[in-house]
């Protein structure tokens, strides 16, 4: 699924990177179809054994690579950098977590930045994906273009003013989930559309919507949520 770009609104733009996070590895078949796409493949700790396992070599390693099973602690970094490519080695003890270092790096690779695609958000801990989340709120802040891309699911995040557009088939379920009080929420394309509508922090009442088009649109004029579509088939 990509966002479809119109004049005067915003959408995410083209991606070129892909950060792989050390939650549930998605099938490597599947991984490695999304990252012939992107320019930068980056492993965020275990996230790059999953890379590895897809039969991809990472162009940067971050992290403090606690998770990264040991044999490839002792071979992938020279792997990479035999490669050309970066290993950025972290202490376990740090203010950040390995995925919000792993997104800093991402204006580093071209200006202007790339888009960015996330997976291997899902899985572990709680606070751990929950955390992953919340990336895409510090990359819209950071200005860069970012999605999260899961087997089965696409996630955005909208910080009002903003409108997006998507293609895809109908049948599919969107859900939106506000992190703030929603106000002017329009959508088109859907079994249940809204006009203006007002959706309080945590409602449920954007949750699994269909579409009915193959375009669907998304406004919102003020606050913050996510929009996440379940796609019919991956």
């Amino acid at each position: 699924m990509r966002p479809d770009k119109r004049a005067g609104e915003s959408h995410e733009a083209r991606t070129n990177a892909l950060l792989v996070l050390g939650g549930t590895p998605p099938p490597a078949d599947w991984l490695a179809r999304l990252a012939s796409g992107q320019r930068w493949w980056i492993g965020v700790d275990k996230g790059a054994a999953a890379l590895w396992q897809a039969g991809l070599l990472p162009h940067y390693l971050v992290g403090d690579l606690d998770s990264l099973p040991l044999e490839l602690q002792e071979t992938l970094p020279g792997l990479i950098e035999r490669s050309g490519g970066q290993v950025r080695r972290y202490p376990r003890e740090k203010d950040a977590t390995d995925g919000e270092l792993a997104l800093r790096l991402v204006p580093e690779l071209a200006r202007p930045a790339p888009g960015v695609i996330l997976t291997g958000v899902r899985g572990g801990r709680t606070s751990q994906w929950l955390g992953n989340l919340m990336l895409l709120r510090q990359a819209a802040q950071a200005g860069l273009a970012a999605r999260v891309e899961e087997p089965g699911e696409t996630i955005w995040f909208l910080s009002g003013p903003q409108r997006m557009a998507w293609a895809g088939p109908p049948g599919e379920t969107v859900n939106l989930v506000p992190w703030t009080d929603c106000r002017g929420v329009t959508l088109a394309g859907l079994r249940w559309p809204l006009e203006g509508a007002y959706l309080a922090a945590g409602s449920s009442r954007g949750i699994s919507n269909v579409s009915v088009e193959q375009q669907v649109q998304v406004e919102l004029e003020q606050g913050e949520m996510l929009v996440v579509v379940e796609h019919r088939h991956d």
